[in-house]
């Protein structure tokens, strides 16, 4: 990595062949480090979109489809088991504190998988109620909440099998993209095809909208938290914008993909997005520079990192998930 230092010297600054005459008064700027990638291999078995993948605690990829299935890969690439999924298409795939699996689909209801047995339970009164499970996730307090085609959110206790806590109104106009609970707080972030973002205060007996972030133009896919202060989203309208979490304010918009984003995740703090154009886009979140583009095979609709061997996977609307290595 080259550094260079400033230095001020009677208001001047002093050049000598790239190199500046030492002085007090000093400051390193480190020039922004290139990063790469290699393809490692593709996993095939899915037959339709790839809408979610998950690393597990094992380091196991769990990956859910529009096909009903849900895939277990190794990170050598092995398709470990298959899981056939009764209620419709996943859109969601977690990890329970217990260690078992949840999964929204959109034939209503969540599935809960243990994997060592190959079987599922849906919650009975959930299924009763016809509730039709989009994103889902689990709180610090080990309550499932989860978002639905309506527009709402559910705050539901698995042990007791009973919704405890829903939201007061009907907010969005459309129904819920991706549903996160920001870190050290009782607030819950949503995403929407309504084109907006909103913040939750969930720590009363109804989840009450508390903001609302304006500024995308069309469907938002998803939303992240990049730190305490920011979250980021992405849209049908080919941007990522980066959002001050605590007032309305879009501080910067991310613009490159040449077709919507449907996909984003942070790793490190470099914001990693995916797009139907069918590329990836690495940026950093710091500058907003754009540190590398991945080419890929198809639209791509779901990310996921494994820090641990520093690989990028790739779901896409074929089926096929990609596998790269990226050199940070």
């Amino acid at each position: 990595m080259m550094i260079f230092k400033l230095c001020l010297f009677s208001g001047l600054l002093l050049f000598y062949n790239a190199i500046l005459f030492p002085c007090t008064d000093t400051a390193e700027i480190k020039a922004p480090k290139k990063l790469t990638f290699k393809k490692l291999y593709t996993l095939k078995g899915h037959v339709d979109v790839v809408q979610f993948l998950k690393i597990l605690k094992d380091e196991v990829l769990i990956s859910g489809s529009a096909d009903t299935t849900m895939r277990a890969w190794s990170m050598e690439g092995t398709c470990i088991k298959k899981l056939y999924n009764s209620r419709g298409w996943i859109n969601k795939i977690i990890e329970l504190s217990d260690g078992r699996i949840a999964c929204g689909a959109n034939g209503g209801g969540i599935n809960i998988w243990n994997m060592e047995k190959n079987s599922y339970i849906t919650l009975p009164n959930l299924k009763k109620e016809n509730y039709y499970g989009n994103s889902v996730i689990q709180l610090a307090n080990g309550n499932l909440a989860f978002s639905t085609w309506k527009g709402d959110i559910n705050v539901w206790d698995i042990e007791k099998d009973t919704c405890v806590k829903t939201t007061a109104l009907k907010e969005h106009a459309a129904w819920i993209s991706s549903l996160i609970e920001l870190k050290d707080s009782n607030y819950l972030a949503t995403s929407s095809w309504d084109s907006n973002i909103r913040i939750w205060d969930a720590s009363n007996d109804k989840i009450s909208s508390i903001r609302t972030l304006f500024g995308h133009t069309d469907c938002v896919n998803a939303v992240v938290q990049i730190d305490e202060k920011r979250l980021a989203s992405a849209s049908d309208d080919k941007t990522i914008k980066i959002w001050q979490i605590d007032c309305n304010e879009n501080k910067a918009t991310l613009s490159g993909h040449d077709d919507g984003v449907y996909a984003l995740i942070i790793v490190d703090g470099k914001i990693i997005s995916g797009s139907r154009d069918k590329t990836v886009k690495i940026w950093d979140s710091e500058s907003k520079n754009c540190l590398l583009t991945i080419p890929c095979e198809d639209k791509i609709h779901s990310l996921e990192f494994s820090a641990k061997n520093q690989y990028l996977f790739v779901g896409q609307s074929g089926g096929n998930i990609e596998v790269f290595q990226i050199f940070l």
